[in-house]
C-alpha cells in the first residue's frame, strides 16, 4: 500500500501493507484499492502500447483518482495527453507530477520535447494558408 493512504480511523499514516491498523482498524480495503489502481496503470500501459491512447488515458485517469501521489501515472498521463496535442493537459499532468517527483530523472527531458512540440503547433496554426490565387 502506498503512503497515499492512511487509517480512516485513527488517521495514522504508517499503515502501509498493514491489514489492520495499530488502532485496530480494518485496512484491507485500502489494500484492495492500491491492488486496483496498479491493475489500472497497468491497463493504461497496455492500451497506450496498443495505440489505444483515449482509452490509456481512462485508465491513468482511473489510477490518478485511486492513488493521486503516483508520480508515474501522471507522467504516463502527460505522455498521453501530448500524443493527443493537447498541450495544457500534458502540461498540468506534468507539472503534478514533478510537485510530486521532482527529482524525476525524466523531467527535464519531457519538458523540453513538451515544449518543442507546442511551439511547433503554435507555428502551425499561426501560418495562414496561401491557397496560390491573385486577389
Amino acid at each position: 500500500m502506498s503512503a497515499a493512504y492512511s487509517c480512516p480511523y485513527c488517521s495514522a499514516s504508517d499503515v502501509e501493507g498493514l491489514t489492520v491498523c495499530h488502532c485496530g482498524g480494518d485496512l484491507t480495503l485500502l489494500l484492495r484499492i492500491d491492488a486496483a489502481a496498479d491493475a489500472w496503470f497497468n491497463r493504461g500501459l497496455e492500451a497506450a502500447a496498443a495505440g489505444e491512447t483515449a482509452q490509456a488515458l481512462e485508465w491513468m485517469a482511473a489510477c490518478c483518482a485511486a492513488r493521486p501521489i503516483d508520480a508515474a501515472a501522471h507522467r504516463a498521463r502527460a505522455r498521453l495527453w501530448a500524443q493527443l496535442r493537447r498541450w495544457p493537459d500534458a502540461s498540468a499532468a506534468l507539472e503534478r507530477a514533478a510537485e510530486l517527483e521532482p527529482d524525476s530523472p525524466d523531467l527535464a527531458g519531457l519538458r523540453q520535447a513538451f515544449d518543442a512540440a507546442a511551439r511547433r503547433n503554435r507555428r502551425k496554426t499561426a501560418t495562414p494558408a496561401h491557397d496560390g490565387g491573385e486577389k
